[in-house]
């Protein structure tokens, strides 16, 4: 017998095609599906039937809509509509994401590498910073909520090598990298003073092995909460487990409140995890929240220490995230304007393919040459030296005449 889900399968809602289960949560499932009109692909969110006559369900469905709708960032899922049909079905259509749940990935790969593992966690907590900017919790990071699309590097990876008690470095080109998209916003929710009028399920809703131990005594949560759930995500791609993990869920939400983490280099011997990632992870499952980092950027910041055996070399070090997007410079971009140099100051250096020095006491123009040296040309509106006296040139006034 067809489950409800699977009954929908080439039915149509609102504009939209269902055409295949994609994934299931805990409001709703979802499925691929097409613009019936644009034949444009879509991924649409549906809420479980038995949730409908639920209170605040409806409300907070609706939620999650707004919040993803919200924030405009590359590592997050835009929503791009949300409708009601006319037996009651609430639904939401998102832009389809492509790749593979990082669940999926840690099954088949056990743990992923610290380089890879620090790639995707600057990815996410930058995706969070622009999240909590807008004053919304996510509230429910975990590795079935991060898609993760393999794409083509094209950065530089500087890799240290050991041989004979030498040490060296071997620079190789990216082949490929991860692309995170951030997924469900089911259980966010929004950083206002009456939040706290929420009923006490919605205020535990989560998933109690990533759940911050504020939010299991309380339900409360702000960006301090996402920075806890995100250290157990690290955490469990190091190590290939979380560190809460009870017989029963109400076991793991009572580790979370009183237990303290094995810190990963015991937990998992046999990997790569440097002491300043082993301090990062444990400084973000501190039990009291204002011993966490105060922000995503602030982790995002820590992050930057934490590699080992190899790290990305670029002259802008600027955010992962941004990789496949803004911060990539394309081949040939123009070269940055000159550097004006207002001081008084005499300067000395060479000009190129000469061992003499030039001097100047007047403004400088600093430009660069192709050779990446720099030449000097004296400011003819800046320079305060007179120009050079000459005797007048009698000929050419008469000729003028």
């Amino acid at each position: 017998m067809l489950d409800e889900a699977s009954a929908r399968l080439g039915t149509r809602l609102g504009n939209y095609a269902l055409k295949e289960i994609i994934g299931r949560g805990g409001m709703g499932v979802v499925y691929r599906a097409s613009n019936i009109y644009l034949r444009k692909p879509a991924a649409v969110k549906v809420l479980y039937r038995h949730l409908f006559d639920q209170p605040g369900a409806k409300a907070r469905f609706l939620r999650e809509a707004q919040a993803a709708c919200s924030v405009e960032h590359p590592n997050i899922v835009g929503v791009t509509d949300f409708g009601e049909a006319p037996d009651g079905t609430v639904y939401l259509v998102m832009a389809e994401a492509h790749g593979l749940g990082l669940d999926l990935v840690l099954e088949r790969e056990g743990t992923l590498p610290l380089f890879r593992a620090i790639g995707i966690m600057s990815q996410i907590v930058h995706a969070l910073s622009a999240v909590h900017a807008h004053g919304i919790v996510h509230h429910d990071i975990k590795p079935e909520n991060i898609m993760l699309a393999r794409r083509s590097g094209r950065r530089e990876l500087v890799r240290h090598l050991r041989e004979d008690d030498a040490y060296g470095d071997r620079v190789e080109p990216e082949e490929c990298f991860d692309l995170v998209t951030i997924l469900d916003f089911g259980a966010a929710r929004t950083l206002q003073p009456d939040f706290q009028a929420m009923d006490d399920q919605t205020r535990i809703f989560g998933t109690p092995a990533y759940m911050a131990p504020e939010t299991v005594q309380s339900g409360y949560a702000d960006a301090r909460s996402d920075v806890y759930s995100v250290g157990i995500l690290f955490y469990e791609m190091l190590t290939g487990q979380v560190p809460f993990e009870g017989e029963t869920p109400a076991d793991t939400l009572r580790m979370q409140i009183s237990q303290a983490p094995q810190p990963p280099r015991e937990r998992n011997p046999n990997v790569e995890i440097t002491e300043e990632a082993e301090r990062v992870i444990l400084r973000t499952l501190e039990k009291d929240p204002s011993r966490r980092q105060a922000s995503m950027d602030a982790l995002w910041a820590d992050l930057q220490h934490s590699y080992g055996t190899m790290h990305w070399n670029r002259p802008d070090q600027t955010l992962e995230s941004d990789i496949e997007f803004k911060s990539l410079r394309a081949p040939g971009q123009k070269p940055p304007e000159p550097l004006r140099r207002r001081s008084q100051l005499t300067l000395e250096f060479p000009l190129p393919g000469q061992t003499s020095t030039v001097k100047s006491a007047g403004p400088l123009l600093l430009t660069r040459r192709k050779s990446d040296k720099f030449k000097a040309v004296v400011d003819p509106e800046n320079d305060p030296t007179p120009p050079p006296t000459r005797s007048p040139d009698f000929g050419s006034l008469a000729k003028a005449r």
